[in-house]
């Protein structure tokens, strides 16, 4: 993931301001509209053969990715939404622009639909949407809540119980044609 689609917006504005300490290596290429994001990432991962990344706040900025990742589903190519959510406490409170964003995506990004519960799971739940991506060609959704972005970045030491570890290795298959 060299290159992410996105617009600001205060549900993301942790990240966004992460990735700006990012560049050069994670580019954040700014889209008009969060539609137009999923759209660039859903173009990228077709003309590029790599994962398309998309970033959106939460609420409505969220519910406007929907469109461009049902053509990644539909076109089977592998997209990765990273979506803002409302602080965890405020969660089912009724809170400006909460929206229930598992049922919201829970077709398109079937294969996986993941909400981040603390910065130790962050590298895991990121690692999985994009590995899964790769694996099923179809898109895939991070929700992170906005404590979340905001607590101090976890590093992990070594083997600790109850931390999930994931590999730095990644493997495509190698399809051969029938000896026949």
């Amino acid at each position: 993931m060299r290159r992410i689609f996105g617009l600001a917006g205060d549900g993301i504005d942790p990240i966004v301001a992460a990735l700006r300490r990012a560049e050069p290596e994670i580019e954040l290429v700014t889209a008009r509209h969060e539609e137009m994001a999923a759209f660039m990432a859903t173009g990228h991962a077709k003309y590029t053969g790599e994962v398309g990344v998309c970033l959106a706040t939460q609420g409505p900025g969220a519910i406007h990715l929907l469109t461009g990742l049902y053509d990644a589903k539909l076109d089977r190519r592998p997209v990765v939404a990273i979506i803002g959510q409302i602080v965890s406490t405020a969660l089912g409170g009724g809170y400006q622009q909460e929206v229930d964003l598992h049922t919201l995506f829970k077709d398109v990004c079937g294969q996986y639909l993941q909400e981040v519960t603390g910065p130790e799971q962050v590298h895991l739940v990121v690692d999985n949407a994009v590995r899964t991506a790769i694996a099923t060609s179809s898109p895939t959704c991070v929700i992170v809540p906005h404590d979340i972005q905001r607590a101090p970045a976890h590093e992990h030491d070594g083997p600790a119980h109850g931390i999930v570890r994931t590999s730095a290795v990644v493997t495509r298959p190698r399809v051969v044609p029938a000896a026949a």
